[in-house]
């Protein structure tokens, strides 16, 4: 029996989203303990929640796994490593079948078969889906399957991970946490860790997710002076509801015929590309942002009204019951928009089955550089990118016979704060501090960029991080403050990434570019975080 599976510590794993609970079921199949973190409830804490667009895996007729690859290279704009791409999407089908063994109830056709989703990128269709609530279908199975062995999987909610414990052999340990309903802090430990916490949307002003990922895992990751690969690519999703927190109005309206318009309803799309309110996202993105820009306007809306009205409630019954909640009807009123920061095709640098440069630590899910993205992300190829690196991920961990340590851990965490209950004041100069990191990211590293802003950018996130490390020993220990310690890290690794990147590419949309700038074709960019001197 493998050393891993009599372990005395189990595997811990940091995030408790599709990437995270898919790993610690597939550990428990294979005899391996684990611990499960979360910041709130398990399976709703983060994004994986809110997907409402699908899996993507070449289970059609027609469709092929070769096809699959190649629309995934087409759209990453000559980043994707190849490798990657071909490794994940060939497991794609092995994914959805341990999917369906979990308990998913993908939708299907009256004659029993899969009902497969067209998206934009896509030559066939090939998008399992659960209405428009497809994250929030996966979740709810894998936590049923979760605490039906909790044995070996151990939960722990309300946690927040500070930093990676890192032991005199530079082996990764486990991660310092602050309990939210105690205030303690403890070290958790783990036989290895894998980073599972998302990505980085919440470090904008406006979000896809009613509960943003802000960076956590990344941020930790790039204390420890791992590399961090293509962090400027940011993917945002066109239409956002407006006013609302983690409501998208589906692409898939505009491909069953809705428009995007001004608050007269009169269309705009058209006189922007030609593929009118067809182009792909980013070129939506820009589409509005630009709009908005000439106009002066607070938000774009989509109409729907257009929509037959049953197959609309039937299709989307998600976006009916959210428009609900804020006084509207897709079949009456025009239902305002405005574009979201969504995706990080970036993240912790792993190799092919998970693994950072630092022994014992993986990386999953959103919060990893994979290969498989490049510059630009194919619809729906991240959930499916979650379920199977968690399946690789799994075999290199019981593969890699863990057993006992002797590395030296540190007697102190490597983070200096105040250990006392913060004031209420305190509490909201930090919330409004955050904000503000917020709406500078937005200004700076939005959908359309320009050379100034990207330098500008640069020398106030690095600035400001730098004086918030020094701030951070005289600040009471609360998740305000770890919050925009993490945002502030994350701003400065997508900012540095982007003042690199001497070129358009993708998601990275540079206004003033010049052809004479341009990287050489298929360059990532890597960036490692710049220690702070806390001595003085």
């Amino acid at each position: 029996m493998p050393d891993a599976l009599s372990s005395a510590e189990p595997v811990l794993i940091v995030g408790s989203g599709i990437a995270g609970l898919s790993l610690a079921l597939m550990l428990e199949e294979a005899g391996v303990r684990s611990t499960v973190l979360s910041k709130a409830q398990t399976g709703t804490a983060g994004s994986s929640w809110y997907a409402q667009g699908g899996l993507a895996a070449a289970i059609g007729e027609d469709d092929s796994v070769e096809e699959h690859i190649a629309d995934t290279l087409a759209v990453a704009c000559g980043l994707a490593r190849p490798d990657a791409v071909e490794r994940i999407l060939g497991a794609s089908q092995a994914a959805c079948r341990w999917l369906l063994r979990q308990g998913v109830e993908f939708d299907r056709n009256p004659d029993g078969g899969f009902s497969l989703g067209m998206e934009g990128g896509h030559a066939h269709r090939r998008i399992l889906h659960c209405r428009d609530a497809t994250g929030r279908g996966i979740i709810n199975a894998l936590i049923e399957r979760v605490r039906e062995r909790s044995e070996r999987i151990r939960l722990l909610e309300h946690r927040v991970a500070i930093d990676l414990c890192i032991d005199s052999d530079d082996r990764a340990r486990g991660v310092y946490t602050l309990d939210l309903q105690s205030g303690e802090v403890e070290l958790l430990r783990g036989a290895c860790t894998v980073l599972a916490s998302g990505g980085i949307s919440g470090i904008y002003a406006h979000a896809t997710s009613v509960s943003p990922a802000h960076g956590d895992g990344i941020a930790m990751a790039a204390r420890v002076h791992l590399p961090l690969t293509n962090m400027e690519f940011v993917q945002f999703h066109p239409s956002a509801l407006h006013g609302a927190k983690g409501v998208l109005l589906s692409e898939a309206l505009r491909g069953e015929g809705a428009k995007l318009c001004d608050a007269e309803g009169v269309p705009f799309m058209h006189e922007y590309h030609e593929a009118a309110d067809l182009a792909p996202r980013d070129a939506v993105s820009r589409a509005i942002g630009r709009h908005l820009e000439r106009t002066g306007a607070e938000c774009a809306y989509l109409d729907v009204r257009g929509l037959d009205v049953e197959f609309s409630r039937r299709r989307f019954p998600y976006l009916w019951e959210e428009c609900a909640r804020y006084g509207l009807s897709p079949d009456v009123d025009l239902l305002p928009a405005i574009p979201a920061a969504h995706y990080s095709c970036g993240g912790v640098h792993v190799d092919d089955r998970g693994q950072t440069q630092i022994p014992g630590l993986y990386a999953i899910g959103e919060t990893a550089w994979s290969g498989l993205h490049g510059a630009n992300r194919l619809a729906s190829n991240s959930l499916t990118e979650c379920v199977v690196m968690a399946l690789l991920s799994c075999h290199n961990i019981v593969l890699s016979r863990l057993s006992a340590h002797s590395g030296r851990i540190p007697e102190e965490p490597p983070f200096r704060t105040v250990r006392r209950p913060p004031d209420a004041e305190v509490v909201e100069s930090l919330k409004a501090r955050s904000e503000a990191v917020r709406r500078s990211v937005t200004q700076h590293l939005g959908i359309v960029r320009r050379t100034d802003d990207l330098a500008r950018a640069v020398r106030e996130f690095s600035a400001e991080r730098a004086a918030f490390e020094r701030e951070l020993p005289d600040l009471p220990l609360c998740p305000e403050a770890l919050e925009l310690r993490n945002l502030l890290t994350c701003a400065e690794l997508v900012a540095i990434s982007a003042h690199q990147r001497r070129e358009c590419r993708g998601l990275h949309y540079v206004e003033d570019c010049t052809d004479e700038e341009l990287m050489p074709v298929g360059a990532d960019t890597k960036v490692r975080l710049t220690p702070v001197d806390l001595s003085g």
